[in-house]
This record gives structure tokens, C-alpha cells and sequence, in this order.
């Protein structure tokens, strides 16, 4: 349930905007995904569109890689959230655009957060370690468009997995207690958990 009266974290990846050949339609995200879009441009419009209706100017969205295959500056004007945190993808070859929009405050290839009081990897590939992992710590990934089942506290934000949606925190506090302990992680020890930041 989404927390009324603070600025909420927003976890999406993989979005390919403009992912089309334009010699063949078929190759493509749309395709490659069979993403349940008519068009790229109908991708696009969809993205954006359910990243808007969730996420508010003051909330904080974290994307973590693929944003697109074109340059970026007229999708990040068309997002509405003033905060984006960015983890660069495999596909991300805009890079120096990405980092110097004024909506981006932060673009990297890793990251470490915290979704209430657990510390939190973020980063375009699953990992089969990740920083706390051995304290039952979370990862967020992409790049694998819903096709790699999740292993221990990990959990794929992109929107193939997600019916092309951002997630919610609270959702990812949701789903992670219902996933196994991480390899590793002896229940002796604890976890790693700290007091919430912004």
C-alpha cells in the first residue's frame, strides 16, 4: 500500500524506448518481448504514461538501465518525477545525456539504498552476491525481462515483470518477505538492517 504524505521510492528498468529497427519492425522490444503493444511508439506512450499516474514530481524514481535507443532529453522532459536515480544498462549509450539532465540526480552503474531499514543493491544485472547479501539484504535488478527466476532477496523491477509499471516500496517490502533467505545468510548473525533514510 502505497504511503500517503512522504516522498516515495518508484523501481522500474528496462523500458527500451524507440527499440525498433527501422528497416524491420520486428526486430525489436515489441517483438523480442512480445510486449502486448501495437507499435513502439505505443510502448513508449504506455511507459511513460503508468510512470506518470504513480510516481509524483516529488517522489524518487529509480531506473535501472535500458531507458532507451534514441536520445533521451524528450522522454526524461515527458516524466513528471523531478528525482531520477538512473543505473546504466547494457543498452544505455546515451550516458553523457542521461547524467546531465536536470531531472537526474544521480546516474551510476551500482547503487546501494535502503527500502525502509534494509540495504538495498541496485544494479542492471542480477548477481548472485550482492553487498549484505549475507545479512538477508535485498537486490533489485533488470535485463533479464521477467526470464530469470529470482534467487534469494532479489527481485526484477523491470516492466516486462511488472505489467510495465513502476513498483512501489512498499510492494518490494511485500514481496521480499514472502521470498527465501539469501544463500549464505546464517539467521544467527541477523540481519543488517539500519534506520530508514530519505
Amino acid at each position: 500500500m502505497k504511503t500517503v504524505g512522504i516522498m516515495n521510492k518508484w523501481f522500474t528498468g528496462d523500458w527500451h524506448l524507440d527499440h525498433q529497427s527501422k528497416k524491420d519492425p520486428k526486430k525489436g522490444v515489441v517483438h523480442y518481448c512480445d510486449r502486448p503493444f501495437a507499435s513502439i511508439e505505443e510502448n513508449n506512450d504506455a511507459i511513460i504514461n503508468n510512470t506518470n499516474e504513480l510516481v509524483k514530481p516529488n517522489d524518487f524514481l529509480y531506473i535501472l538501465g535500458d531507458v532507451c535507443f534514441s536520445y533521451p532529453q524528450s522522454f526524461l522532459d515527458s516524466i513528471n518525477c523531478k528525482n531520477i536515480y538512473i543505473l546504466f544498462g547494457n543498452h544505455d549509450r546515451w550516458i553523457k545525456y542521461l547524467k546531465e539532465h536536470k531531472k537526474v540526480k544521480k546516474a551510476e552503474y551500482f547503487l546501494v539504498i535502503k527500502i525502509g531499514n534494509m540495504p538495498t543493491s541496485l544494479f542492471h544485472y542480477a548477481m548472485r552476491v550482492w553487498p549484505h547479501s549475507h545479512y538477508n539484504g535485498w537486490h533489485l535488478y533488470g535485463h533479464s525481462h521477467g526470464r530469470l527466476p529470482s534467487l534469494g532477496k532479489s527481485y526484477d523491477v523491470g516492466v516486462d515483470n511488472n505489467n510495465y509499471k513502476p513498483i512501489h516500496e512498499d510492494t518490494i517490502k511485500q514481496i521480499m518477505s514472502k521470498l527465501p533467505d539469501n544463500p549464505g545468510y546464517d539467521r544467527r548473525r541477523g540481519n543488517h538492517g539500519h534506520d530508514d533514510d530519505a
